[in-house]
């Protein structure tokens, strides 16, 4: 399977953008069909009461933070990871605290430094894998959830990654999350072209991803070593066979 050297992006649009952009030098050959849609929403958490921090796990709940009071930039805001932090830091936020694994990492910080009976307001997406408000509740922290866009699965794989994976032109594909690889899993099966998994390698952000992706029976997968987007990349760089570069978008 010497020509199979597409490397399959399944996340929402902008975060696959960004990361083919990433693997762009390293001679990486992309085409990108996300498994996932993002859709923003309107911010209908009540913000009259100041809570005394917020938490974003993602930087598509960036947007909400637009939508909060000027008095509210002083607030500490939690962010999961540099691309979440830096979008809040475009909002005018100034005192970013980054959690570089995931939210998991992030919560003893965050019952450190706030004190007993804080609030903390949870900039969220639909489907939150962290119960975060049961997890800060015994360190006498109240969080509260807003969410603030939904991650839609998409109903089938599209057109053109039907095609590639038909005729054997993928080569890879990255999962960077247990929920994208369910879905990326159950998409190829609707599809027949599950069988066609046995000639694709699937590097895998964590475990947790690597557990999921299992139900397919992948050639390879390959696991980061710690859940970053750096670690990612360079998974893929060690292990892809990638020579020349082009950008595909659905």
């Amino acid at each position: 399977m010497a020509n199979t050297q597409l490397l399959w992006h399944t996340r929402p649009r902008d975060d696959s953008a960004l990361f083919a952009h990433a693997l762009g030098p390293f001679g990486i050959e992309s085409i990108i069909s996300p498994v996932l849609h993002i859709v923003p929403k309107s911010l209908a958490h009540s913000v009259n009461d100041m809570p005394n921090g917020l938490l974003l796990t993602s930087r598509h709940a960036a947007h909400a933070l637009a939508l909060l009071p000027p008095s509210w930039r002083a607030l500490p805001v939690y962010c999961v990871g540099h691309a979440t932090g830096a979008s809040a830091g475009e909002h005018g936020f100034t005192r970013i605290i980054l959690g570089m694994r995931d939210v998991h990492a992030l919560l003893p910080r965050i019952a450190k430094e706030l004190a007993v009976g804080s609030t903390l307001l949870y900039l969220a997406g639909n489907e939150t894998r962290a119960d975060v408000k049961n997890l800060l509740a015994p360190r006498g922290i109240n969080a509260r959830i807003a969410v603030v866009y939904d991650a839609l699965a998409a109903d089938d794989l599209s057109s053109e990654i039907i095609a590639h994976l038909a005729a054997s032109r993928i080569g890879a594909v990255a999962l960077f999350s247990p929920r994208t690889a369910r879905i990326t899993c159950a998409l190829m099966e609707k599809a027949g072209l599950a069988a066609s998994a046995q000639h694709i390698t699937a590097y895998c952000f964590s475990l947790n991803v690597a557990e999921e992706a299992k139900k397919l029976p992948w050639a390879t997968i390959h696991t980061c070593n710690k859940p970053t987007s750096t670690a990612m990349c360079e998974l893929i760089v060690l292990h892809h066979p990638q020579k020349r570069v082009r950008e595909t978008y659905e």
